[in-house]
């Protein structure tokens, strides 16, 4: 399990393990993940005082009432080691407050503190007060074992779960999801590797009428996945890391799974794929899309755009690229009792979109006719893909078709995408169609 305390591995793997267990479980589980960092704690102090040869000296300090090093209070072991210069405050604060206002000067307190709250029924660790302990510990530990390459500490690169994490940003979406953080990772296995794009969100920041809204993905994706059409090979699989209900965490995290690395739409075609690429991307985003439409229970996206693209590698099985269909925060459901409060989210979504995104808005897409947004959405994709790049306006799309005309795009196919725009526009089975042609005219 790769995270950041990797470089404790081979100084002392019994408190490596418990360092590796509280970064898995700091998203997950508060408390558990502060047991496991206290019990780390433990094992450094202990197995510090007694490889230095220094376990008489220390007994004879603290006057303990116990013989054995292992039994006396980690307190005590730590004041030891701090006194004697062996270990040092790693100055994140001039103070460390804990959640209850209760501030320590010493950053050794602080972190025992915390570790002991997770064994007290009445009193919680909050995600803020594990950072501070975990990066603060990895400052120390680096100072101690003077490890060679071991950096400083990266908060996203925790683990999370049993996913290693290899990128961590900021999603682009953040302001209109509300999703604070995406993490790109990888689950390794025996024979074949899982990957996930991990999305997490703040549940207080949605309040109390937000869970319909976080959990839209996972419904959506869900009912997808129960037809037995093969449109779900445009479907992400999806799996809840930290159940809504959870009191365990302040976090929703979800993740998209898939078998090969996912990549962004946009960046992929920055690499240049060609025109039959391009065109059998259109084809297959089309049917995954029709596929929703027509399952039992209607799902429409309602904000499609590139950055509800993932695609993945599968040139090595004679697959070449394939699309997954992402984002589905703010969709549509056809149940009976699906209520307005996603309408509410949508809204104010559609409404905060950038302009590169602006233009993938139907021009009445507050009229409710959802069949008809998701396809005038999905001819503007299709300009882009075709295009080999993302434009910023509906003026250069103009451009780019003229520049898909000219390598060899069927003028067919372009009137076809833009009366998808149009009052009388042609519906996705025969925009399939068209795409279907389009792409056998190139194999």
């Amino acid at each position: 399990m790769s995270g950041n305390f990797d470089f404790m591995k081979n100084i002392l793997p019994s408190a490596y393990d418990n360092w590796v267990e509280s970064e898995k479980l700091a998203h997950i589980d508060y408390k558990k993940a502060a047991q496991a960092m206290r019990n780390a704690m433990e094992v450094v102090a202990t197995q510090y005082i007694s490889k230095n040869k220094l376990t008489d000296k220390f007994m004879k300090e603290v006057k303990s009432d116990y013989h054995d090093l292992k039994k006396v209070e980690l307190k005590y072991k730590l004041d030891f080691l701090e006194k004697n210069g062996l270990i040092n405050d790693p100055g994140l604060a001039s103070k460390y407050i804990l959640h209850n206002g209760r501030k320590r000067d010493d950053f050794f307190d602080f972190s025992r503190d915390v570790g002991n709250n997770s064994s007290h029924p009445g009193e919680i660790v909050t995600y803020s007060e594990l950072c501070t302990c975990l990066t603060g510990w990895h400052k120390v530990l680096r100072e101690m074992y003077k490890p060679k390459n071991a950096g400083a500490f990266k908060e996203g690169k925790m683990p999370i779960g049993e996913y290693e994490i290899y990128h961590c940003e900021i999603p682009k979406d953040r302001d209109r999801s509300h999703c604070i953080l995406e993490y790109y990772a990888i689950k390794p296995g025996n024979i074949v590797d899982q990957y996930a794009l991990i999305r997490e969100y703040d549940k207080k920041a949605v309040g109390a009428t937000g869970k319909k809204f976080l959990k839209r993905n996972v419904d959506a994706i869900d009912i997808a996945k129960q037809e037995a059409d093969t449109f779900t090979i445009g479907m992400p699989d999806v799996e809840e890391i930290t159940p809504y209900e959870s009191n365990k965490t302040n976090s929703y995290l979800f993740a998209y799974i898939f078998r090969r690395k996912p990549q962004a739409l946009e960046d992929v075609l920055k690499k240049g794929l060609t025109l039959p690429e391009r065109l059998k991307l259109c084809r297959q985003i089309a049917e995954c899309l029709l596929g929703l439409h027509q399952s039992s229970i209607p799902i429409y996206h309602r904000l499609l755009s590139y950055g509800s693209i993932y695609l993945c590698d599968y040139h090595d099985m004679k697959k070449g690229w394939i699309p997954y269909l992402t984002k589905f925060d703010f969709s549509k459901l056809e149940l009976a009792n699906d209520d307005m409060t996603i309408r509410d989210f949508a809204d104010d979504a559609k409404d905060s979109m950038p302009s590169e995104m602006s233009k993938y808005i139907h021009p009445q897409w507050s009229s409710g006719n959802w069949e008809a947004v998701d396809e005038y959405a999905l001819s503007i994709l299709c300009v882009d893909i075709l295009n080999g790049g993302i434009v910023k306006s509906l003026d250069e799309q103009k451009d780019a078709m003229e520049d898909m005309e000219d390598e060899g795009v069927s003028g067919e196919l372009i009137n076809c995408l833009k009366a998808m725009r149009s009052d009388e526009r042609p519906g996705l089975e025969y925009v399939l169609e068209f795409l279907n042609e389009e792409e056998k005219k190139w194999s």
